[in-house]
């Protein structure tokens, strides 16, 4: 027998695609950078351009 939680999984997965778009659309604001904030590095490191990518 499948459990409630088994079903709900499942339909999460079936969406991702269609969620994980959305996301992006609607969520995300940048792509291009990782990691920290821009307001917790010193100046010298962010403008080396040393923070944007991992």
């Amino acid at each position: 027998m499948v459990t409630k939680h088994e079903i709900i999984g499942e339909e999460w997965k079936k969406r991702a695609p269609v969620l994980a778009k959305w996301g992006m659309k609607h969520l995300v604001n940048r792509k291009d950078v990782w990691g920290n904030t821009r307001y917790s590095l010193p100046t010298s490191v962010l403008n080396k351009g040393e923070a944007t990518k991992p």
